[in-house]
């Protein structure tokens, strides 16, 4: 396999929608860790934390380890729902190729979703 890529491909061949892989992991990694702060707080503030009369926090709890995996997967669940059209830009980028060409020889990962919307809509662009 390394030899067919080298041979049809060269170097870059290997890299092959790297770019696009880090246009897809770094929203993916922003999103689920903002979400999954905000939930956590948002979970503390309801269920965890013990207030005075006057409203004074006097005592907060650690949230479970169940609570704390459904707090991440539903942060997960959210930023890939999210940012699932950069993963199917990666899995294309990775896999497409025109007329023996592979599409990065002619363009970018902005034209590449471009050309997946243009043939296929936004269901296209959420397929996966």
């Amino acid at each position: 396999a390394v030899r067919a890529i080298h041979k049809e491909s060269g170097w870059r061949g290997f890299y092959q929608g790297y770019t696009a892989q880090v246009f897809r992991d770094l929203p993916f990694f922003m999103v689920m860790f903002a979400t999954y702060e905000a939930l956590q707080d948002a979970y503390a503030a309801k269920f965890l934390t013990v207030k005075d009369r006057n409203g004074k926090v006097i005592q907060r709890k650690d949230a479970t380890i169940a609570a704390n995996a459904a707090i991440g997967a539903a942060a997960g669940a959210f930023a890939g729902a999210i940012t699932n059209p950069f993963d199917v830009i990666r899995t294309q980028a990775t896999l497409r190729t025109w007329g023996g060409k592979s599409w990065w020889s002619n363009c970018n990962s902005l034209s590449l979703m471009s050309q997946i919307f243009a043939e296929q809509g936004t269901r296209g662009l959420m397929a996966g």
